[in-house]
């Protein structure tokens, strides 16, 4: 108990409390014992249960990260519309001011072109848009997320609504088709798809009345 022997003097000064002093030796305790069982391991069996304590330890940590993660849908243009808009058109803007007031500041901090690939939950689109050129980073940003019409970003720009209208179907084009490919390998190497990656391997775009 050499280690533990100052533990008596910080808890007579204050320092340390009865809880927090037995919650200290419940945790050294428990690493110990999990240390034995790991280094006494022989058999196959004995392996395997070693597997289900970290597999265990493993599943709370998680848990308890994602108690303290921010939630986002897969669309966060959607996300409490019908809560924080009462006009017809949705003003994205209400669902930043919302998630600021509450301490959630992530989505403001990546609503950016250059950032915006951090606001879809999908890894294969996240790296797909960040691979994008700036240039149609840019317009996807102010097209799709800042609901921009062709017209008003083409005056902003200065260049004609008709060449917005062609690189904006290039860019979408262009992430359909490699989105596409990464469900196609996923597919291939039998890895989960959600109901809408599969709608979109087979049929391609949803389209709105569907």
């Amino acid at each position: 108990m050499g280690k533990y022997k100052d533990l008596d003097v910080f808890e007579e000064r204050g320092f340390l409390t009865e809880e927090e002093r037995d919650e200290l030796l419940k945790r050294e305790s428990r690493i110990l014992a999990l240390r034995r069982i790991e280094e006494s391991a022989r058999t196959e069996k004995e392996f395997f249960e070693v597997i289900d304590i970290w597999n265990r330890l493993d599943d709370n940590r998680e848990r308890k990260e994602r108690a303290h993660e921010i939630g986002r849908p897969e669309s966060i243009l959607e996300w409490n519309s019908c809560e924080l808009s009462n006009v017809s058109i949705f003003n994205y803007d209400k669902v930043l001011d919302a998630q600021r007031q509450k301490g959630e500041f992530i989505d403001t901090i990546y609503d950016n072109p250059k950032g915006m690939c951090q606001l879809v939950t999908n890894g294969f689109l996240t790296e797909i848009i960040d691979e994008l050129k700036q240039s149609r980073k840019e317009l996807l940003y102010y097209l799709v997320i800042r609901d921009y019409t062709t017209s008003e970003y083409a005056q902003v720009t200065k260049t004609t609504d008709r060449n917005v209208r062609g690189t904006r179907k290039t860019a979408i084009n262009k992430v359909r088709k490699e989105f596409d490919r990464a469900l196609k390998c996923m597919e291939e190497q039998s890895l989960p798809l959600t109901i809408d990656e599969r709608y979109f391997l087979k049929q391609g775009v949803r389209e709105e009345k569907t």
